[in-house]
């Protein structure tokens, strides 16, 4: 406390902002790859010409998650086709978790596309990256990792409001 009684201001602070960016460091982390072992096992077994290993897996995972904060994030230019899939979906490593879903999706249109790899940084390709997306959020959603979204009216909205 102050002489005068009042209890000592504390100076404000400026917060960072926060841009959204991944961290590739959480990613190349030997914990985090280690973790991806049953999913790599899975798609091996799976989609075995995508041959994805823990690197390419966790590269492919930063990737598309760092193209959803550029191409439908907060600063994102419109149109926003829809809203980015939660960060958790990326971090569920089970076996046939939500990221195998992910990676078996991704790995699929490689194939029938014909790509070497996915690229996520380059703006030329966005639009062929918006459609991967899409397809990716289609099979989550068929999958049952991505409920779809309910909307709840009110009741007195009349019929003329809907």
């Amino acid at each position: 406390m102050e002489a005068s009684g009042a209890p000592p201001v504390e100076p404000e602070m400026e917060r960072p902002t926060k841009f959204g960016n991944v961290r590739m460091s959480e990613f190349e982390g030997e914990d985090f790859l280690s973790s991806l072992a049953g999913v790599v096992e899975s798609l091996a077994a799976e989609v075995a010409a995508a041959r994805l290993d823990r690197k390419a897996l966790a590269a492919l995972s930063a990737g598309l998650q760092q193209f959803q904060e550029d191409a439908l994030g907060i600063n994102a230019y419109p149109p926003k086709a829809f809203p980015k899939l939660p960060a958790t979906l990326f971090r569920d490593v089970r076996p046939r978790g939500s990221l195998f879903v992910i990676a078996s999706t991704c790995a699929r249109t490689m194939l029938a596309r014909s790509l070497k790899k996915l690229d996520f940084s380059n703006p030329a390709l966005r639009k062929q990256n918006m459609e991967i997306l899409a397809a990716v959020r289609r099979a989550l959603q068929q999958a049952g990792h991505l409920p779809a979204f309910k909307v709840a009216l009110h009741p007195s909205l009349g019929a003329a409001h809907l």
